[in-house]
């Protein structure tokens, strides 16, 4: 997850900075990172400090600002007002599909650039200000399911995931994608 966002988020602030180069302002980009620093998500919002904390080096004409949702979508909520309302952010950074999932109307309503790292299908539709940064379970799916019908036959696959947000449309678009396919799931 840490190298993920210092690839986006690399290219997002470089693009804000190269568009600021040409005006002259005080004002400093200003982004936001809802990550889960304690609860289930901890080990990626860990990584995600981490990787911010590069990102502090070297972009260091922007201003970065974190705060833990505690994997939990109500705190999520709370921590994005306080990054608006107070540190009045340009963009949102977010790390679990629930949280983003709570957060994505105000990051609108607000007109600020949401930059999730989750699966929600729906997240693009909900706010014009939204970038996903990972792709949609189909179209993870579809390789695999190739993969595993290249040699002929009829597999069977076995899904586990989890009973989140996340877990239910990943295994939603992927009993979308094998629908295509003859596959017993």
């Amino acid at each position: 997850a840490g190298v993920v966002l210092i690839a986006v988020m690399a290219l997002v602030v470089g693009i804000f900075v190269f568009q600021k180069e040409g005006i002259k302002t005080e004002k400093p980009l200003k982004i936001g990172a809802v990550i889960a620093l304690t609860g289930y998500g901890a080990s990626f919002g860990e990584s995600e400090r981490n990787a911010i904390a590069l990102l502090k080096d070297r972009y260091p004409q922007a201003e970065f600002f974190i705060e833990d949702n505690k994997s939990d979508p109500k705190s999520g909520l709370l921590a994005v007002r306080k990054l608006i309302d107070i540190n009045q952010v340009d963009i949102v950074y977010c790390d679990l599909t629930s949280v983003a999932n709570a957060i994505v109307e105000v990051t609108r309503e607000q007109k600020k650039m949401l930059l999730a790292a989750v699966y929600l299908n729906d997240l693009l539709d909900r706010s014009p200000y939204a970038i996903r940064n990972l792709p949609r379970g189909t179209d993870e799916s579809r390789p695999l399911l190739e993969h595993r019908m290249k040699d002929g036959g009829r597999p069977r696959i076995a899904i586990l995931g989890s009973g989140d947000e996340f877990g239910r449309s990943s295994l939603s678009d992927f009993r979308k994608v094998a629908g295509t396919f003859d596959v017993e799931i």
